[in-house]
């Protein structure tokens, strides 16, 4: 009697296909062969993730996000997705600051993470805030003892442009320049001058080459210069954030007996007299900034930090008072003693 399962006659008559396919169902296998699970040749599906507009690419969010500080801070807080591009450091570090100080809190919380997100402004306008303000001004941030170490190695940090790529010619020219003026050593002096006057920083091309007509001319330049010829908006905006502190008119009128400021008006630059840097140096204090000033050949008076503040400061208020001086004009030197 035939079995009522499967026959080796039946099996014969199957495709070789659906032999395998019997046998496998059946669960037996020969010695030489071995049986394996039938698969779904269906594949699961996979949900692929929602797509978010932070996901996008960072040329595209820079297509669609302001690009001015105050814009994007009003955008910021009219929807939660700019609200996070906001936070983002490629965002942050293309974000152009406005050219007022920023002197309240909320406006130093922001240029600080500005700053530590990467933008190169911010970085230095903070770094030229802690070089020159007071040091009795404690920063937000910052303590009046390592201000000005932390601003000079911020100034180093914005003038290699191996670290920071998205630094402007302009910006890598101003922390060169600046980094000169702080410098004591002839020759990396030299070396820090010449690398900003190759960035085409206008001031530090003046201090190379001097101020004749002819070079000035070859700069695009005449006489009488204006602040905005020979120094970049970062500069002037950074400046103006330092005259900004409640106590920088106060510091330049009354601690001109232990400091020594550069006579062009809005020139932020000044270091210690030699007497305070004796003393400070006795008790182990830094005599930090280091800047050199070169006094006015003509009345031996006045006293500017390069030859760009000498040539700003020259036709005003400087002649007046230079010939006030040397009793030329019609200035004459007043010679009355107080009583």
């Amino acid at each position: 009697m035939e079995d009522a399962g499967w026959s080796a006659s039946s099996e014969e008559q199957l495709p070789r296909r659906g032999q395998a396919m019997a046998s496998s169902s059946r669960g037996t296998c020969d010695s030489t062969q071995h049986s394996y699970p039938l698969r779904s040749r269906q594949k699961a599906r996979t949900c692929a993730p929602p797509l978010k507009l932070t996901d996008l690419m960072d040329e595209l969010i820079q297509g669609i996000f302001p690009e001015t500080l105050s814009d994007a801070a009003r955008a910021s807080g009219t929807c939660r997705t700019f609200y996070r591009l906001f936070k983002r450091d490629v965002v942050a570090r293309r974000l152009v600051l406005p050219d007022r100080p920023m002197r309240s809190e909320s406006e130093l919380v922001v240029l600080e993470d500005l700053a530590r997100a990467g933008n190169a402004a911010a970085r230095f306008r903070l770094a030229i805030s802690w070089v020159y303000e007071s040091a009795e001004h404690t920063q937000p941030l910052v303590g009046p003892v390592d201000g000005y170490d932390k601003g000079l190695r911020m100034l180093r940090s914005i003038a290699e442009p191996e670290q920071h790529s998205e630094c402007s010619s302009n910006l890598v020219g101003d922390a060169l320049f600046e980094i000169w003026h702080l410098t004591r050593n002839g020759e990396e002096r030299d070396n820090l001058l010449r690398r900003a006057a190759a960035a085409g920083h206008v001031a530090a091309l003046i201090e190379l080459h001097g101020t004749s007509r002819e070079r000035l001319q070859a700069l695009g330049l005449t006489r009488p210069l204006d602040t905005g010829d020979v120094f970049s908006p970062a500069w002037l905006a950074a400046t103006w954030q330092v005259l900004a502190n409640p106590s920088a008119a106060n510091d330049r009128l009354n601690k001109t007996q232990w400091r020594h400021y550069c006579d062009r008006p809005g020139c932020v630059r000044w270091r210690f007299r030699k007497k305070e840097v004796r003393r400070r140096e006795a008790e182990g204090l830094s005599p930090a900034p280091y800047i050199r000033l070169w006094k006015c050949g003509r009345c031996r008076c006045a006293c500017y930090c390069s030859k760009a503040c000498q040539t700003l400061a020259w036709p005003k208020p400087h002649r007046d008072e230079c010939d006030r001086h040397l009793g030329l004009g019609n200035h004459p030197v007043n010679t009355t003693l107080p009583a």
